[in-house]
Formats: structure tokens, sequence, C-alpha cells
């Protein structure tokens, strides 16, 4: 599982940089400049649905626990070639590998 989830995140934001305008990592996030970029001024972006409401565009999975606290010792173990691929990408997008 470890392997197909470090293919999928080389091959997904590899494929994803050849054809995006700007990148930005989840956690730095602004929502107005994100709907700004997107066309669609600020509305409705940074608002939250109503409490009670059934918003059917969330998109979440459950943690999986093999997946969690993984290191890059771990993914280059798995594959070396990939692993510096997927450095390559982090560190493009403002993250610390650690080295």
């Amino acid at each position: 599982r470890l392997r197909v989830a470090l293919w999928h995140y080389v091959m997904w934001n590899e494929w994803l940089t050849e054809f995006s305008d700007v990148t930005m990592r989840l956690e730095d996030i602004d929502t107005d400049l994100l709907c700004q970029y997107a066309g669609g001024g600020t509305s409705p972006c940074g608002q939250t649905p109503p409490a009670g409401s059934d918003n059917k565009k969330a998109n979440s999975h459950e943690l999986i626990p093999e997946l969690e606290g993984v290191t890059w010792a771990q993914l280059c173990a798995i594959s070396p070639y990939m692993c510096d691929r997927a450095k390559k990408l982090s560190v493009s997008y403002g993250y610390d590998v650690g080295e």
C-alpha cells in the first residue's frame, strides 16, 4: 500500500504540475485567493454550509493507519527513484524534506 501511495503522489503531482498555473500548499490556502484564481470572485468561498446542511461536496476518507507517520527513510527503502522524485516535488511546493 505504501508503494502505491508513493507512486500515486509522484505521478499525480507531476501530471498536475504540467497543467497548473499556480500551486499552493493545502495548509497555506487562502480560500478567497483560490476562488479568484478559479475565476469565481470571492463568493461563496470562505463561507461554511449552514449547520445541519447535507453538503455532498465533501471529499474525505478514513485514515489508513499504516500510512500515518510515514518517514522519508521508509519511502526511500521502497523505491529510491520514486522517493527522489517525491522529495523534489515536495521541495518545489515549499516543504522541508530534512536534507
